[in-house]
């Protein structure tokens, strides 16, 4: 009887060991099969991202970022980021012409004397423009624009005989109620900032050469300022 049990029993332990090297086999063929389908990225694939990252697809050959904070695909320039798509829909041109005048806006704003430099290096003929035509610029403000009544001109500067109330029309009510962007009162085409600070000309006066004239746009209001001031410059070009 014992003999019969000890031969039953050594069968029944074969057979379970036959049945865990079948399942081994079976568990060590799916794995090999998932490995070769999961992707072999072995170099050889130019662009092909076979890494099966759940992040995004960089396929990036030839500046292709598909990553998931922005399609930033600015390649020359192509810059379509969400927050600034460098078509300033504001309106306005930093560039224009007025008058046979050529004209470049600069956003920075900077002393007077660095202005004086900073236009020249423009190139030949760019230069901070004469009051004059500074106030060829005002638009909606007929007593300071050019050939208006405010007599302060370029040969004209000493606030005690060239100036009166007209020169100051536009000034507090009237403020940034211009036809240009933001109200300032200069052309519509200009783009730039009137709401800090005064523009520089190239005018002052002998009697106080650090004193140097420039228009507040914002309220077309022509005045006058330490040339260590900083104020915003609108470069010109032509005669």
């Amino acid at each position: 009887m014992d003999g019969w049990v000890n031969s039953n029993f050594l069968d029944l332990a074969r057979f379970q060991m036959k049945e865990l090297w079948r399942l081994f086999l079976v568990a060590m063929l799916i794995a090999s099969v998932g490995f070769v389908a999961c992707g072999d990225d072995n170099g050889d694939d130019a662009g092909d991202d076979d890494d099966n990252d759940t992040i995004g697809n960089d396929d990036d050959a030839a500046g292709n970022d598909d990553d998931a904070a922005g399609n930033d695909d600015d390649a020359a320039g192509n810059d379509d980021d969400a927050a600034d798509d460098d078509d300033d829909s504001s309106g306005g041109s930093s560039e224009w012409t007025n008058n046979g005048l050529s004209w470049k806006a600069e956003e920075m704003p900077m002393k007077w004397d660095a202005a004086v430099t900073h236009c020249a290096g423009l190139g030949e003929g760019w230069r901070l423009p004469i009051l004059e035509e500074l106030r060829g610029l005002v638009r909606g403000c007929p007593p300071v624009e050019s050939g208006g009544s405010c007599p302060l001109t370029d040969d004209c500067l000493e606030m005690g005989g060239c100036w009166d109330d007209s020169c100051n029309e536009c000034m507090n009510e009237n403020e940034n109620k211009g036809p240009g962007q933001n109200g300032c009162y200069w052309l519509p085409e200009i783009k730039g900032d009137c709401a800090k600070s005064l523009h520089w000309s190239s005018a002052y006066t002998e009697k106080a050469e650090i004193m140097k004239y420039g228009i507040i746009f914002k309220s077309a209001k022509i005045t006058s300022a330490h040339k260590d001031n900083v104020g915003y410059v609108f470069c010109v070009k032509g005669s």
